[in-house]
Formats: C-alpha cells, sequence, structure tokens
C-alpha cells in the first residue's frame, strides 16, 4: 500500500531483505502507558501500524503467573 513514507510493494514482504511482522499482546491497563512511550520512538523512526483496544480474556487463569 501507500504509506507516509511511499508505496510499500507486496513483493519485498517474505524474502531475505525486507519482511513484514505483526506482533500481538494483552497486558494489564496500568502497562499500556509505558509500552507506546517505548515504542513511539520506534515508530517515528519505522514504518509500522499500532492499535490498542480493549480486550475480554476467556481464560484469565491460563494467562496469569504465578505472583497474581
Amino acid at each position: 500500500g501507500k504509506g507516509h513514507s511511499g508505496f510499500h510493494e507486496g513483493h519485498l514482504m517474505f524474502n531475505d531483505e525486507s519482511s513484514l511482522q505483526m506482533v500481538l499482546t494483552v497486558v494489564p491497563e496500568d502497562k499500556v502507558e509505558p509500552i507506546l512511550s517505548g515504542l513511539k520512538p520506534f515508530l517515528e523512526r519505522h514504518s509500522g501500524s499500532l492499535f490498542v483496544s480493549d480486550v475480554c480474556v476467556l481464560r484469565k487463569g491460563h494467562f496469569e503467573s504465578a505472583e497474581s
């Protein structure tokens, strides 16, 4: 597609030189701002998208640490 940095062609994906990555994470609300603050400088230098959304975790106990 065409983003702020110009046209990005699909043929650049999935080769040894360039690829697209997707990272999904679920964190407690108090961790969101520190994570966004850390990612902001990276996203100012590189292309990418970031989405923040509320979620409902169905198997909450599966993701809780022993410290919780």
